[in-house]
């Protein structure tokens, strides 16, 4: 018998729910921007494995997922750098 990897449903006791997108969303763009590429990096390894496995469909949704991600990271991008200025004085104020 083989042991299926299951994924989690919280994030260190925080409910994976509507509550910690909006905890995401705000975050400060350069921040929201790494964990967008997490995700992505994530989702590139579970694409794989799922493919390696035979779960093409799976796979191919992953895919597909991970491209609009890619968008999204494109335009955070862009919000990033619109805001460059105020996220360098947020930085300079805390120290970073």
């Amino acid at each position: 018998m083989t042991i299926e990897k299951f994924h989690p449903i919280d994030i260190h006791g925080i409910p994976a729910n509507q509550e910690l997108g909006t905890l995401l969303g705000r975050l400060r763009y350069d921040r929201l921007y790494d964990v967008l590429f997490g995700l992505r990096e994530e989702l590139i390894q579970q694409e794989n494995s799922d493919f390696g496995r035979g779960r093409d469909q799976l796979a191919a949704a992953l895919k597909e997922t991970r491209a609009h991600l890619e968008q999204a990271l494109h335009s955070m991008g862009a919000v990033t750098a619109i805001c460059r200025i105020h996220i360098r004085e947020e930085k300079f104020s805390r120290g970073e």
